[in-house]
């Protein structure tokens, strides 16, 4: 917190705990010769930049995805593999492996853009605005994604909750038809190296 003194105010705090964030408290006297305060606060729309991305670029990432089976509504947990690349300033490509049951491999790729200045996350076509985004310690990224789409041929809002460090990267992607509050987790990629 930081104070300055302003013609016409007694004081005036200033707080930015983060960059994107500002507060600023001012204190005066009217006419009457009372104090009165005045408070200013503005949160900036989060932002995603690549090199915040950049620790996808590791080799080796190994893990599981945790997805729901719709027609058996039961969980199902596949042993999965992730290589990620970089195609062009703005661009990642995930290569997927996944290993089913039955031993056999099916392969995907998805394809993620920051666009709009950092504000939106596409992900393969689809456009996910950035609702926030936090350093956690071990310089770990917490960022929750929010976007139109389908899911089971519905039309649903999708929620992506994405930790990355140099050790781990996790996806929780959770749905909601756009007249519900609820939100069912659909599937969970978890990788470490």
């Amino acid at each position: 917190m930081k104070y300055f003194l302003l013609p016409g105010f007694i004081a005036v705090a200033l707080s930015t705990p983060f960059a994107a964030d500002f507060s600023a408290r001012f204190v005066s006297r009217n006419d009457s010769g009372a104090y009165e305060h005045y408070a200013v606060m503005a949160k900036a729309t989060p932002r995603i930049t690549a090199p915040e991305l950049s620790a996808l670029l590791a080799p080796n990432w190994r893990g599981t995805l945790t997805y729901l089976d719709y027609s058996s509504h039961k969980s199902v947990v596949l042993n999965t593999s992730l290589q990620a690349l970089k195609s062009g300033s703005d661009r990642f490509i995930l290569r997927f492996d996944y290993e089913e049951p039955n031993h056999t491999h099916v392969f995907g790729t998805d394809t993620l853009t920051v666009a709009s200045g950092g504000t939106t996350l596409r992900w393969d076509g689809t456009d996910f605005a950035v609702k926030a985004k936090q350093w956690l310690p071990g310089q770990t990224l917490r960022m929750v994604l929010e976007g139109a789409g389908q899911d089971d041929n519905h039309a649903v809002i999708i929620r992506k909750t994405l930790l990355l460090n140099a050790q781990q990267f996790a996806v929780r992607k959770q749905v909601r038809l756009p007249a519900d509050t609820a939100l069912v987790q659909r599937n969970f990629y978890q990788f470490a190296r």
